[in-house]
This record gives C-alpha cells, sequence and structure tokens, in this order.
C-alpha cells in the first residue's frame, strides 16, 4: 500500500472514484484505521460527497476481512 499512497498523493486531480479506490484498498488489506483517516480526510479536504455505492463497498470491504 506504500506504494499506491505514493502514487494516489501525486495524482493532481482526484475523484470520487479515486478517493474510494484508496479508501477500499486499505479496507480490503484490513487497515481500516487508516481507511477511516482517508474517509475523513476526502470529506474535509476534497469535499467529495459519500455516496451510497461507496459505503456500501467500503462495508463490503470490512465484512469480508472480518469473515476470513
Amino acid at each position: 500500500m506504500v506504494a499506491v499512497k505514493r502514487f494516489f498523493d501525486q495524482m493532481p486531480k482526484k475523484n470520487e472514484i479515486s478517493w474510494s479506490t484508496f479508501l477500499n484498498g486499505y479496507a480490503q488489506n484490513g487497515d481500516f484505521k487508516e481507511a477511516l483517516i482517508i474517509f475523513c480526510e476526502m470529506q474535509a479536504l476534497a469535499r467529495i460527497e459519500v455516496s451510497l455505492d461507496m459505503v456500501y463497498c467500503f462495508k463490503n470491504a470490512i465484512a469480508k476481512r472480518r469473515s476470513n
């Protein structure tokens, strides 16, 4: 995830898709604390409105990780 974070940080423009992909990457790898931090940054810095799709994907990532 270090390389992914570096790539994400260098992106000139981030949108809902890039933020949610980044967020779900951490959630799917079990780093829920970092995923929550990214979620808060997304809302504060990028002012991305949280969609139901984004919440659903995040919830599924957490559920999958917990079931393993």
